[in-house]
C-alpha cells in the first residue's frame, strides 16, 4: 500500500474505465471521430442543465460555471449541493478559456468529468472530492494505486481525450508517438506520454483475455 492523493473508492478495472471513458464521449460528443480532439468548452456547455440518476433513485442537475474565487491552486472543482441537489463543475477563468488550445487545461476538464462519471456516490456522501492540492492537507491514508479517487479519474481523463479507437488508427497508419497524440488529441506531453503506455498495456490485457476466453 502506498499513500494517494484523492480518496478510496471502489476499484475499477483500467480497461473499464477506458470504455467508460469513449461511451462518455460518444454521448457527450456525439458524431465527433475518434481520432479528432473534443471541444471541451463545448461539452461543458453541453452539460450544464443535464440530470443524472443517483444511487437512491434520485436525480440530481449538473451545473457548469466559471468562476473567479477558486483557491489559486484549484483549476477545477466538482462538489454536490444537497439542499438542491445539484453536482457544480466549476473552473477557474483561466483554466477555461485554456481549454481551446492548452492541454492542461483540457485535462482538467476531462477530470471533473471523470469524477461525476465514476465517483457519483463518493460526490454525493462526501458533497466533493477531495483533489490532490487539498487532499495533502488531510490526514493521511492508505490504500492500492486502483482504489485512488484522483488516480481513477486521471485514467478517464486521458482516454476521454484520447480514445482507443482513435489511438488504434494513429497505431495503424504507424503514428503512435508522443507528438502526434498531442498535436491530434490537444494533450500535453505528459498526458500524451502515458496514456500511449497505458492503452499499449490495455491492448496485450484485451488480446490476453480473448485468448483465454478462445481457449476454453
Amino acid at each position: 500500500m502506498r499513500s494517494m492523493s484523492g480518496i478510496k473508492v471502489p476499484f475499477l478495472r483500467d480497461v473499464e474505465i477506458d470504455d467508460r471513458a469513449a461511451r462518455c464521449r460518444r454521448q457527450l460528443a456525439p458524431g465527433l471521430e475518434t481520432d479528432k480532439a473534443v471541444d471541451l468548452q463545448q461539452v461543458l456547455e453541453n452539460l450544464d442543465g443535464a440530470e443524472v440518476v443517483l444511487s437512491d433513485g434520485a436525480r440530481a442537475k449538473i451545473a457548469f460555471g466559471v468562476k473567479d474565487n477558486l483557491p489559486s491552486n484549484i483549476l477545477g472543482l466538482t462538489h454536490f449541493d444537497k439542499a438542491t441537489a445539484t453536482i457544480h463543475l466549476d473552473f477557474s477563468d483561466e483554466s477555461y478559456a485554456g481549454m481551446e488550445h492548452d492541454g492542461r487545461e483540457r485535462f482538467t476538464g476531462a477530470h471533473e468529468i471523470g469524477h461525476v462519471k465514476l465517483h457519483l456516490d463518493e460526490l454525493v456522501q462526501m458533497t466533493r472530492i477531495p483533489h490532490a492540492e487539498l487532499a495533502l492537507t488531510r490526514t493521511s491514508h492508505t490504500h492500492r494505486l486502483w482504489c485512488d479517487s484522483e488516480v481513477q479519474a486521471n485514467r478517464f481523463a486521458a482516454a476521454f481525450l484520447a480514445p482507443d479507437a482513435g489511438l488504434e488508427q494513429l497505431r495503424r497508419h504507424g503514428v503512435l508517438d508522443v507528438e502526434t497524440v498531442m498535436a491530434v488529441f490537444g494533450m500535453g506531453r505528459t498526458a500524451a506520454h502515458h496514456r500511449i503506455r497505458n492503452f499499449n498495456d490495455a491492448m496485450q490485457q484485451r488480446a490476453y483475455a480473448a485468448r483465454r476466453k478462445g481457449g476454453r
